[in-house]
This record gives C-alpha cells, sequence and structure tokens, in this order.
C-alpha cells in the first residue's frame, strides 16, 4: 500500500478517475452526495464528519492513488505469500491515501455486516497506523499521518453516502426518472445496503450518528 500510495502523479493524467487534491474537497463532493441521496443519516453523517475534521490538526498529504477496497480477497500472492498484484478496481480514485489505510485498518479489526464486532482496540489500528507511515515515510514519522480517528468516520461516511446516492439512483431508474447524467454504478444493491448500514453501525460507535 505504502508503495502504491508513493507513486509520483503530480504529472500524470489521470482521468477517468475521481481526484480531490485534499480532504475539504472530498467532502465537499460528498456533501453534494449526501444531499442528492435525500438520505437523512448521510448528510448528518458528512456535516458531522467535517466538524471533526476542524476540529482536529490534520496535516496535509499529497493525494495519491487509492484501491479503496484492501483485504485479502483482492490480494494475489505467490507461494511465499508476496504480494503479485492488486485485483478489483472498480472503486479506484485519487485522494488521500489514508482513506485507504482507513479502509484496510475497518476491514482487519471489525467483523460482520450491519451489526459488526470489534475484535481489536484502538491500539490495533494505531499500530497498523504507525507500520504504515514508518512503511512510507520511515521511521519516527509517525506524525505525518496525525490521528486516525477523523479518517475512520470520513471512510465510513463516504461508503454510507456513495451506497445512498446508489440506492436513489437505483429508484430513480426503477420509477423512470433516470438522468444519463448520474448512472447506477454495477452493484449488488443488497451488498450496497449491508454496507450502508454497518457504516451507520461505525458511525454511531464514534458519536458521528
Amino acid at each position: 500500500m505504502a508503495k502504491l500510495h508513493s507513486l509520483d502523479l503530480s504529472a500524470r493524467d489521470t482521468l477517468p478517475l475521481p481526484r480531490f487534491s485534499n480532504w475539504q474537497e472530498h467532502l465537499e463532493y460528498l456533501t453534494m452526495l449526501a444531499v442528492e441521496s435525500e438520505h437523512e443519516d448521510a448528510v448528518n453523517a458528512v456535516l458531522a464528519v467535517q466538524e471533526l475534521f476542524q476540529a482536529n490538526s490534520v496535516p496535509d498529504l499529497p493525494p495519491a492513488l487509492c484501491h479503496y477496497d484492501w483485504h485479502l480477497g483482492n490480494a494475489l500472492c505467490d507461494a511465499s505469500g508476496n504480494l503479485q498484484a492488486l485485483i478489483d478496481w472498480e472503486f479506484a480514485g485519487v485522494a488521500d491515501p489514508r482513506l485507504d489505510v482507513a479502509r484496510f485498518c475497518r476491514r482487519d479489526r471489525f467483523t460482520g455486516d450491519v451489526v459488526c464486532r470489534d475484535k481489536g482496540s484502538d491500539t490495533d489500528t494505531e499500530k497498523i497506523w504507525e507500520d504504515y507511515a514508518t512503511a512510507r515515510f520511515g521511521p519516527g514519522n509517525r506524525s505525518r499521518l496525525g490521528p486516525f480517528q477523523p479518517w475512520m468516520a470520513l471512510e465510513a461516511a463516504q461508503v454510507l453516502t456513495i451506497a445512498a446516492a446508489v440506492g436513489h439512483r437505483a429508484a430513480c431508474v426503477q420509477n423512470g426518472i433516470a438522468n444519463d447524467q448520474r448512472p447506477v454504478p454495477r452493484c449488488d444493491l443488497m451488498e450496497w445496503l449491508e454496507d450502508m448500514e454497518s457504516s451507520k453501525w461505525h458511525l454511531r460507535r464514534v458519536g458521528m450518528l
């Protein structure tokens, strides 16, 4: 992950991937999407996460190529366990790399859908955060990432908001009011609904809903 995030994108054309220069741009986009979805929880979650970011000292990092779905099912390894390829780039984009790390932390620490079980602790999440900082920037650079809590909340709010927007667009298609400018992604709608409820659980856990 650190190697992927270290790619220099400054002179690269990354279209058609969505690109956000910083967390402010990302939250502006999610705010727009939440309003479009007409989903009250999505709107409230994005507002709460924005307040969390504003209340914390979050250092800047340059945007990076993000996979957005790091887990072992998407990793192809050789017999020795060395990563050879990463598959399923459907949700890839260019954004703050801490979102990728937060996604990995959530998948590593919690199990279950809709109602999740915490099989770790903040100490475990902090360890992953520190390991990533060391792999990316070298030892003693943990402070370059800042606190992990805002990014865990943003990752959950992002999943909730996108899932709510997907559901809204699917309803528009079903009701014959689809807009060609707002296509429905290729997806399993039931899986999206489960992800949306899981994200609500995580946001409630940290007092964001």
